[in-house]
């Protein structure tokens, strides 16, 4: 009985320090890959690598619920860029980066799920592209702490 119990207590111990050891190398391989690609801060981005033009939408973003039918776009680009957002809706809202390449543009949402492309052309024709969906819901998204239960 004896000998049992000391067999039982070396083998839990060798298996805790096998499983303390695999989470500790996780956790050190998950710090490594999160320091090597960061978050990035803004919600949706694309570079043309060939020519460093790019497009970076800072708002809204994707997949956000949205109650007003308008909604606007904001972002940047490289400077003096033709903007051309397009909406489910089909009509195409254009818009000029100015000289630091911000932009924003009011577009008209329909009910339900909208997919938004917006796409940046600079003045020597490079062109870049970001797909996206938003949500048009009417429903009241606030909460109320108003109402009481009755006893």
């Amino acid at each position: 009985m004896k000998k049992e119990v000391i067999i039982a207590i070396f083998v839990g111990l060798s298996l805790g320090l096998i499983i303390a050891f695999g989470v500790r190398t996780a956790q050190n391989s998950l710090k490594h890959i999160t320091r090597a690609n960061p978050t990035p801060t803004t919600t949706a981005s694309e570079v043309n690598t060939t020519t460093n033009h790019f497009l970076l939408i800072t708002a809204p973003t994707p997949d956000e619920i949205i109650t007003d039918n308008e909604l606007n776009v904001v972002g940047s680009t490289s400077p003096n860029s033709m903007v051309s957002i397009v909406g489910t809706d089909g009509i195409d809202t254009s818009t000029i980066a100015d000289d630091t390449g911000a932009f924003n543009a009011a577009i008209s949402l329909v009910a339900g799920v909208n997919s938004i492309t917006i796409s940046s052309y600079n003045p020597t024709g490079d062109e870049s592209t970001i797909t996206f969906n938003v949500v048009l819901s009417s429903a009241d998204l606030s909460a109320t702490t108003s109402s009481k239960i009755k006893k």
